[in-house]
């Protein structure tokens, strides 16, 4: 009868590989916390500022002329974000 035996090798992290996965780790959470600030502040004081300018430049137009001209600049954005996103997605 034969009888095999197999070692169990423990690996262990070397502290340069645990500093750099650390530093990975805070990276991403601080780019969620970033991308988070982001979205709840800035992109509506954006939105309202842009939407602010327009009203003020659409002041003279009819109402239906001024509602159109403001949803096209801020769908324009939109557009070309979901224009890029379907070309990266086909590529």
């Amino acid at each position: 009868m034969v009888r095999a035996t197999t070692a169990v090798v423990a690996q262990q992290l070397s502290d340069k590989d645990v500093e750099r996965i650390a530093s990975r780790v805070v990276g991403k959470l601080v780019m969620y916390a970033l991308v988070i600030v982001a979205a709840v502040f800035a992109v509506p004081m954006g939105l309202i500022a842009v939407i602010t300018a327009i009203a003020h430049f659409t002041s003279g137009l009819p109402f239906v002329v001024a509602v159109a001209v403001t949803a096209s600049v801020i769908a324009a954005p939109l557009v070309a974000l979901i224009w890029l996103w379907g070309r990266r997605v086909r590529a």
